[in-house]
């Protein structure tokens, strides 16, 4: 669970020893120079309302919780008595204040005393300050705020599942989102740094919490279409632009993909197996891959393969054989890093490795585990050695890249580059055109005692090659979304 998340600098003039530069220290100058600004002119609301931003700007999201801070101490100090005297004086004479092109008026300042209530703990005076804020016709940016705050109040009224609270909640979240039209879509640029929904988040929980199934499958399905529309602009786009923003059209893809796997995830965890099936093994194959057809970022993607081992594993659908397979693609290619949901699943590994000794697959799914876990922090160190559950596989018959390759992973990490080539020249053999063989087999190439011009000069036009990603037909991905 999600905390409040709180800027607020109220506590800034305990920073008497901050060093140069300091955020807090140049605070502190700045209300001081305020201070004495108001001793010769009490009553400029411009200053006050300054004051105000500077020590009291606090930030919800959907879960802050009222009363976080005990009569606002922190490191000793009590909280300037002036904030509410202040915000009553701006309230009382209806002040509205211009700054730099932006108008100041009464919804700020009620809806700033609704927050200072709110995190002492009188929540029922903040929600009658929010409500009246609203009324007051606030700019866009404001009234999204106030929503959120809002819908904060009612998501944590309680301590028990309330489903008309989190369906209040929505009401208020719903005013700043756009309406979920699977058939209005709404494409934006993400170089502006703009989402096309802000609360985007808040609002699929709120929907899961009320239980609003239809709704949350369309909305998902909208965010989907939206990245992918997003994407297949992109894609049309020149090769300059496309290099300088590779990244986030990569990335666009992926958070489209996604929703669609968050869709199949609800499904799983509602118990409804069929449908959460149907639809990642539709997802699945859109994952992008090279002109070889191998996947590009099995780390991006492990979780999906994670999913449908789960419901292999499920009485409905049970089928050990698949559910290993799946398991094994779950954890991803050894190079890269362990998704979060491979990575609580060796539980289920280890239940299936005392099942299922024999079982090659899950001997070489340990040792990318094993390796893995090296590199992130948090996850379960079980004992044992990779090199070991190799060599088990090798002697229970399985032929698979990824057994050389890791072991040739294994071996460069030693500085025993010369073994580790024999082990990657083996991969390539079982494996051409994959990226990240071809990398490691550069890497090992330039590294050995004797320097092999003609091999490095060909592993680099294959690993050139290998980089070539297979053209993604987004126009079926979006008839797939809408079959869904």
């Amino acid at each position: 669970m999600k905390f409040l998340f709180l800027s607020c600098f109220l506590w800034i003039i305990t920073f008497a020893n901050a060093q140069p530069g300091d955020q807090f220290a140049m605070r502190k100058s700045q209300l001081l120079k305020i201070e004495k600004a108001l001793q010769n002119d009490p009553n400029n609301v411009s200053l006050i309302w300054e004051r105000l931003e500077l020590t009291f700007d606090p930030h919800f999201n959907l879960y802050a919780k009222g009363k976080t801070f005990e009569g606002f101490q922190q490191r000793g100090f009590e909280y300037p008595y002036y904030i509410l005297e202040d915000l009553n004086y701006l309230i009382a004479n209806q002040i509205s204040i211009k700054i730099k092109m932006k108008t100041i008026s009464l919804a700020n300042f009620y809806f700033k005393r609704g927050q200072l209530f709110y995190v002492t703990g009188y929540r029922e005076y903040a929600l009658d300050d929010y409500l009246v804020a609203l009324k007051h016709n606030p700019a866009y940016k404001l009234k999204q705020e106030i929503s959120l705050s809002i819908a904060a109040y009612y998501y944590n009224t309680g301590e028990n599942y309330s489903l008309e609270n989190y369906e209040i909640a929505l009401f208020y979240i719903d005013l700043v989102t756009p309406k979920e039209d699977i058939n209005k879509p709404f494409v934006y640029e993400k170089y502006s740094n703009r989402s096309s929904d802000y609360f985007q988040t808040e609002k699929i929980q709120l929907l899961k919490a009320s239980r609003q199934e239809e709704r949350l499958v369309t909305y998902l399905k909208c965010i989907a279409k939206n990245d992918l529309l997003f994407f297949e602009k992109e894609q049309k786009r020149s090769q300059k632009h496309q290099q300088s923003h590779s990244y986030t059209i990569k990335k666009s893809l992926q958070y489209g993909l996604d929703k669609l796997y968050e869709i199949a995830v609800y499904f799983y965890e509602t118990g409804n197996y069929k449908k959460a099936k149907e639809i990642i093994e539709k997802v699945i194959p859109f994952i992008p891959k090279n002109t070889y057809g191998h996947y590009f970022e099995t780390y991006a993607y492990g979780r999906y393969f994670v999913l449908l081992s789960k419901i292999y594993g499920t009485n409905e659908y049970e089928n050990v054989s698949l559910e290993i397979e799946n398991l094994l693609e779950g954890f991803g290619d050894p190079t890269q890093g362990l998704s979060e949901k491979a990575a609580k699943q060796y539980e289920r590994l280890e239940v299936l490795l005392a099942l299922y000794p024999y079982e090659a697959k899950l001997h070489l799914a340990k040792a990318i585990y094993l390796r893995k876990i090296k590199y992130n922090g948090g996850y379960r160190k079980p004992a044992g050695n990779p090199f070991e559950s190799l060599q088990q596989c090798e002697e229970l018959g399985l032929q698979d890249y990824r057994i050389p390759y890791l072991r040739a992973l294994l071996l460069r990490e030693e500085k025993r580059y010369a073994e580790a080539l024999v082990e990657i020249n083996k991969a390539q053999l079982l494996c051409s055109g994959y990226v990240n063989v071809y990398g490691l087999k550069l890497y090992l190439l330039q590294n050995v005692d004797i320097i092999d011009e003609a091999a490095i000069q060909q592993t680099k036009s294959l690993l050139e090659a290998s980089k070539k990603q297979e053209k993604v037909n987004v126009p079926s991905i979006l008839e797939m979304i809408h079959a869904i």
